[in-house]
């Protein structure tokens, strides 16, 4: 023990960066230990899991030393809509004094009842500039459009589920932004010329995916899309969907296609969307996630999405239709417990090599 006291802090630095456990039991060795432990552990603050009575606790660490709440720079927070005046007031402290904060994500606890908080008066007067920020928490009311307007420097704005009502405007706001997950209807309120290299867009109805056009005007800059299909739409089929997209951004080079809610009803039979990837001039990576019962017909044969030698030919099939394509990931999740994945790679020598593991569909928006 006396040799880990002796330790200078450069080594307890490099220990408790390969620690992939808890680091809590390192500072209780010596105070190397701890002032190193505590520096790793409040850099990264991952809330998101955990229930009110351990954000309390953190609320109240940071609260009781600043200079924890100094070292935070990336804060995740899952909070009850209904949260209780007084622990409101105890996590907006906590969040004043994270003056170096540059990564927030608040999302609802999962399971309540569907709602947003107008408590917005919790992050108003913070006085850290974020770069990127994740709300599903938060109404998008006059409070949280004064806490944008102090946010010029923000470059990634997360908003996946705001209600209907919900409106945001963009005129003379965020105009440094280079990523946004959102609504169709808000992304394309976002005035011409902004320089967006990544998109995420949610729609769930078929009139949307006229829409998709529209997205030319980020053309200039815009490198990866991502189409959310929160509802089953039917009179959109994934080839339409790539035609649209391929005529608005022919120079994209990342494009994920992720349905999020399971249809089962009936088989529906589209046509290969490998015909109209043609229309895409350096496509680099196609993702999709299937959640439908669904085959697609090809000139040849018809491929199925219910085992992953099938994903494979599907997957081939999309490589004979654009020569620029390097990967591509498709899921078939049809089922809440089973589910298959395939990836093909397409080498320097032109080979293609596949495997079966999962891919993150949800950080595909993130390439």
């Amino acid at each position: 023990m006396a040799s880990l006291l002796s330790l200078p802090p450069e080594i307890c630095s490099i220990i408790c960066d390969y620690v992939d456990v808890s680091l809590a039991p390192l500072c209780r060795i010596s105070p190397s230990f701890r002032e190193q432990a505590q520096r790793t552990m409040y850099r990264t603050v991952d809330l998101e899991d955990c229930n009110m009575r351990l954000v309390k606790s953190w609320c109240l660490a940071v609260t009781r030393h600043s200079r924890l709440a100094e070292r935070v720079r990336s804060l995740f927070l899952q909070l009850p809509v209904a949260l209780e005046p007084e622990d409101a007031a105890k996590l907006s402290r906590a969040l004043a004094l994270c003056v170096n904060l540059k990564h927030l994500s608040v999302f609802q606890v999962p399971g309540l009842p569907s709602d947003v908080s107008v408590q917005t008066w919790m992050i108003e007067d913070c006085a850290f500039r974020l770069e990127r920020f994740s709300n599903s928490y938060f109404a998008l009311d006059t409070g949280i459009e004064t806490f944008l307007d102090n946010q010029a420097g923000m470059r990634v704005l997360s908003l996946p589920s705001p209600r209907d009502s919900e409106y945001l405007s963009f005129d003379e706001r965020l105009n440094n932004l280079v990523a946004i997950d959102a609504p169709l209807y808000m992304v394309l309120d976002i005035p011409e010329g902004r320089p967006l290299e990544r998109i995420q867009i949610h729609y769930d109805r078929s009139e949307y995916v006229d829409g998709l056009s529209e997205l030319c005007r980020f053309a200039p800059t815009l490198k990866t899309l991502t189409v959310v299909r929160e509802g089953m739409d039917w009179g959109s089929s994934t080839a339409a969907i790539i035609h649209q997209v391929a005529h608005a951004l022919p120079d994209l080079q990342h494009l994920g296609i992720n349905e999020k809610e399971r249809l089962l009803t009936f088989f529906a039979l589209e046509e290969t969307p490998s015909h109209v990837l043609k229309l895409f001039t350096c496509l680099e990576t196609l993702t999709l996630c299937l959640r439908r019962g669904i085959c697609f017909a090809g000139t040849a044969r018809t491929y199925g999405v219910t085992n992953t030698a099938d994903l494979g030919d599907f997957g081939m099939d999309m490589f004979t239709g654009c020569a620029s394509l390097r990967k591509v990931a498709i899921g078939s999740e049809l089922f809440k417990d089973k589910a298959f994945y395939c990836t093909l790679f397409k080498r320097e020598d032109g080979n293609i090599e596949s495997n079966e593991d999962e891919p993150d569909f949800d950080d595909e928006f993130w390439i």
